[in-house]
């Protein structure tokens, strides 16, 4: 994500995922890649998973505003 390469950086976690379905930072990563190609949906499932997995991880509380972020979107665009 950091070279501007979503569709890459999608590969890789799709990658790491199958090897570890539990790796729960690659949900973030892979959140930031839907939420830049404005996919909201498929980010806040991964939101979703990440907070199953790591309920009061390190970055829980500031994925939860993600999340309220991504519903108040897809609220306003329900097209989306």
């Amino acid at each position: 994500m950091q070279l501007n390469r979503p569709d890459e950086a999608e590969r890789s976690i799709r990658e790491a995922l199958l090897r570890n379905p539990n790796f729960a930072d690659a949900y973030l990563v892979r959140s930031d890649v839907y939420g830049r190609k404005g996919d909201y949906r498929a980010q806040l499932r991964d939101l979703d998973a990440y907070l199953k997995l790591e309920p009061n991880g390190p970055a829980s509380q500031r994925v939860r505003r993600g999340r309220e972020a991504a519903l108040r979107i897809l609220a306003s665009h329900p097209q989306d």
